[in-house]
């Protein structure tokens, strides 16, 4: 449904931006808790890996490789909500925003996505967002924000937001 609310892209670059940096402190959640709620020291992380790779890493643990078994549960409640909504991060971030004015200001924007850039054709697909449906994916965001916060103060490492 296109929005009778005019839009501009400053509205769509606030939100992309939240979703950005939205996904950078959830992924540093997710390095705290596999880092400090684990017995075991860890030394698989890197600098460079993915919040997906560390979210199916933490959905891989047993319950008696954490320190706090009633944690181990409560994260494998939320993993399968963090893993999907961290699969639609990909999308997000490394697809292509087609910024056309005329779509942007009725609250609707393309993104395209490109596969087999390294053969000789190249699948181009693309499908319409709505600003709006771009809010309601930020707030799933932060709705997981809340719930590995939460899991944070269990484990003993407060985050202050």
């Amino acid at each position: 449904m296109i929005s009778s609310i005019k839009y501009n892209k400053n509205d769509l670059y606030q939100i992309l931006g939240r979703i950005s940096v939205a996904f950078a402190t959830l992924d540093f959640y997710v390095t705290i808790l596999i880092r400090n709620s684990t017995k075991d020291k860890v030394n698989f992380l890197h600098d460079k890996m993915a919040l997906g790779k560390k979210l199916r890493i933490l959905k891989g643990f047993k319950s008696n490789q954490f320190k706090d078994p009633s944690l181990f549960k409560k994260l494998h409640n939320i993993l399968p909500e963090a893993l999907r909504v961290s699969a639609d991060r990909n999308q997000f971030i490394h697809d292509h925003w087609v910024f056309n004015e005329d779509t942007i200001s009725v609250g609707e924007i393309e993104l395209m996505h490109f596969q087999g850039l390294d053969k000789e054709e190249v699948i181009t697909t693309s499908k319409k967002i709505q600003i709006s449906d771009l809010r309601d994916f930020y707030s799933e965001i932060r709705q997981l924000h809340e719930k590995f916060g939460q899991l944070l103060t269990i484990a003993r490492y407060p985050i202050n937001r």
